[in-house]
């Protein structure tokens, strides 16, 4: 028989956490991604903003401010000439301004003011390009009669400003960061861009593409011809979601409503996966049958005569299931042959080894279309030794009959073999005289329904007595169900029942603590 894989249970609160863990590990990184996507236009849009801008100052300075030394090679005297130039190029450079003149390291006239009163001495080039140009990153420059700090270019004897607007070190988005950086022999030779983002050496020297870092998303960008100059541009990811409160709100709505739909659809998953129909079609196995065996008195000498073997099952929640409860889901299953199958091969191995085989009688229910289809007369030929075929009886279940004559004929094989059949649950089904005749059975069992009530003067004592009036007519051997009083005791041996099962007896047992009745009988 093949046997199904038992389901573990899992509670459903502890399933739907599952549920939502397996979810947020789907939908997180599908979210990450989607908006890291989002970012790259970001990036794309200040790579290209500071590329621009580098190709501006790098065209203006070739253009307009190195040409300057040309013109002037022997009258660098700040005279109206001079400024008048000064003016010109500020005029006709985008990039760069306040265009002015240095000598001795000193800054002496410039386009806006003319010639300064005071020079202004020029800081340290923070570096120097492959072409000679001096960058400094904070120069003081005279302006309107004040001095601003800002970046400068120097070629030569000139000096410009880079523009102040354009040059504006600070983006759009307070949480989009860049910094610009070159390196001279692995050694950073200059940083500049947002003032609040500043480089690790991690990042300085990291060659991936995009990484998270410090609460950041980074990109990083190196252009190693002419010179080794790296972008990174970076998202400040609390920032941004702090800032951007649509696309936060969006976010958050599409999780709620994602755990909100898992849940349900979880909630159904589980109630489907641990339904009873489904347990009993995925865990109908040996760890999760149990065989119980109740014990049948002779009511002559009270002395044991043998038992009746009735399935519990244990399922999924741990929960012993009585066989009403679970039977007519093995029909609709359509398992039957399963479980006749795993019942008859149970009970033969517990009784062998408990050696208790062939000692007395033993009763097993059957279906009727597995005994019409003979399948149970094959199993118990297979799993049986001929020698115990007699001391086993087919309890026939009260159910609905497909196939009548089939049935007789699986009833009468059984006989012929050497087993006995009875007719269990009398009166709470199909039975009737006539079908009682044809089928030729053995043994007729009183339901308990019919014997609860019966020690005192009822409908249910007049049913019983006509119930064992019929089963003497056709000469049957009667036993009576659910006996649990000593007064139902006495009708029933008043009535000439043959034998008697139920709690007054003994529950049913297991195989081991029906071991140890038989030893103490």
């Amino acid at each position: 028989m093949k046997k199904i894989k038992r389901l573990s249970h899992i509670k459903k609160p502890f399933f739907v956490l599952l549920s939502w863990l397996f979810m947020l590990a789907i939908i997180i990184p599908l979210i990450s991604l989607s908006v890291i996507r989002s970012w790259q236009n970001y990036f794309d849009a200040t790579a290209n903003q500071i590329d621009t801008l580098s190709n501006g100052f790098n065209h203006d300075i070739k253009k307009h401010l190195a040409p300057l030394n040309n013109q002037f090679q022997q009258r660098l005297e700040c005279n109206k000439e001079l400024i008048n130039k000064l003016q010109t190029s500020d005029y006709n450079a985008k990039n760069l301004t306040n265009f002015a003149l240095v000598r001795n390291n000193k800054i002496i006239c410039t386009a806006y003011m003319g010639s300064l009163p005071t020079p202004i001495p020029l800081q340290e080039p923070d570096w120097i390009t492959q072409k000679g140009v001096r960058v400094v990153l904070n120069q003081d420059i005279p302006i309107f009669e004040s001095q601003l700090t800002g970046r400068t270019v120097q070629k030569g004897a000139f000096l410009a400003f880079l523009d102040y607007q354009r040059g504006d070190s600070q983006t759009e988005f307070l949480w989009l960061k860049y910094r610009v950086y070159g390196l001279v022999n692995s050694k950073t030779a200059y940083s500049y861009g947002s003032e609040d983002f500043q480089l690790s050496d991690h990042t300085l020297h990291n060659s991936g593409q995009q990484w998270y870092e410090l609460g950041y998303w980074l990109l990083k960008s190196c252009n190693n011809k002419p010179s080794n100059e790296c972008k990174v541009i970076a998202i400040d990811i609390q920032q941004y979601f702090s800032s951007e409160r649509n696309v936060t709100f969006i976010l958050s709505m599409l999780l709620i409503t994602v755990l909100m739909l898992t849940t349900i659809y979880s909630s159904r998953l589980h109630a489907w996966l641990y339904s009873l129909p489904r347990q009993v079609r995925t865990g109908l196995k040996d760890e999760q049958l149990q065989l119980h065996y109740q014990p049948i008195i002779n009511m002559n000498d009270l002395s044991l005569s043998g038992c009746e073997v009735l399935c519990r099952w244990n399922n999924a929640e741990g929960n012993m299931l009585q066989p009403d409860q679970f039977i007519h889901i093995v029909e609709k299953n359509n398992q039957t042959r399963e479980l006749t199958t795993l019942v008859v091969t149970k009970c033969i191995k517990e009784l062998s080894f408990a050696k208790l085989l062939g000692k007395y009688q033993v009763a097993i229910n059957a279906f009727p279309d597995d005994i019409a289809s003979g399948h149970l007369a094959r199993t118990l030929c297979r799993r049986l030794p001929v020698k115990y075929f007699n001391f086993f009886t087919i309890e026939l279940t009260e159910k609905q009959i497909t196939n009548f004559a089939a049935l007789q004929e699986g009833v009468r094989q059984l006989r012929v073999l050497g087993f006995k059949v009875a007719i269990d649950d009398f009166g709470t089904g199909f039975s009737n005289l006539e079908g009682l005749r044809d089928l030729s059975v053995d043994t007729l069992k009183i339901d308990k329904s019919f014997v609860w009530g019966a020690e005192t003067p009822s409908l249910k004592q007049s049913l019983v007595k006509h119930i064992v009036g019929i089963a003497k007519s056709l000469k049957l051997n009667i036993v009576a169900e659910g006996v649990e009083t000593e007064q139902q005791l006495d009708l029933l041996r008043q009535l000439g029942i043959d034998f008697s099962q139920g709690y007054l007896h003994s529950r049913p047992l297991s195989i081991s603590d029906y071991s140890n009745f038989v030893s103490a009988t």
